[in-house]
């Protein structure tokens, strides 16, 4: 999923550019239309890459204000999002100056991505017999990196916000691992067997002959 856009540019008259982008599914997002009046420069061209223009989800409300080497981060025209699907492929950004006279180059532009995290590969040593320990595993992938957290009955070591835990006075039931990021969340069930070990009593006067 796309999370934000940077972008230097050289530009006098701000309020000349439309910057568009399109995934390669398609769609298109306005990112910023006629913007900041008559300041010059979206970033600072001066010291690229340091001083970037950054187009996120709940920046801060782009303005009609006069401003030059425009810094910090807006929220763009529309959600980025709206960009759905597979972000693999070819992206377009489009640039126009809609006005006579002032020119511009783009400087620097970077387009950054986060990942939903993955749980795959689970592992289990059940079924087991009481009281033995139950493990539990998976692998975690995403970006950023994911915030695990393991539930179900019983004590779980070394925390149940391990990969890998062993889990003590477990009991027969389902366990989950839930991965949660800032790009969103996904969890997995394992179901967990804990057979309770045979009984065998005998009278108290019993005898043999």
């Amino acid at each position: 999923r796309l999370t934000s856009v940077e972008l230097i540019l050289a530009h006098t008259w701000n309020s000349d550019m439309q910057i568009i982008l399109t995934a390669p599914s398609g769609v298109t997002r306005n990112l910023v239309m006629n913007r900041f009046g008559n300041g010059d420069n979206l970033g600072n061209p001066g010291t690229c890459p340091s001083a970037v223009f950054t187009l996120q989800d709940g920046g801060t409300a782009l303005t009609n204000t006069n401003t030059s080497n425009v810094g910090g981060t807006y929220n763009p025209e529309q959600s980025l999002a709206g960009f759905t699907g597979d972000p693999n492929g070819s992206w377009l950004l489009s640039i126009c100056d809609n006005a006579g006279q002032d020119v511009g180059r783009l400087v620097y532009a970077s387009m950054n991505f986060c990942t939903v995290p993955l749980i795959s590969a689970p592992t289990t040593n059940s079924p087991v017999c009481s009281p033995a320990a139950v493990t539990l595993g998976a692998t975690v992938t995403g970006s950023p990196t994911p915030t695990l957290l393991w539930t179900g009955t019983g004590t779980f070591a070394p925390n149940n916000t391990s990969a890998n835990v062993s889990v003590t006075g477990a009991a027969s039931g389902n366990y989950t691992i839930t991965a949660n990021s800032s790009c969103g969340s996904s969890n997995l069930i394992i179901p967990v067997v804990v057979n309770t070990p045979p009984v065998v009593t005998c009278p108290a006067d019993f005898g043999v002959c």
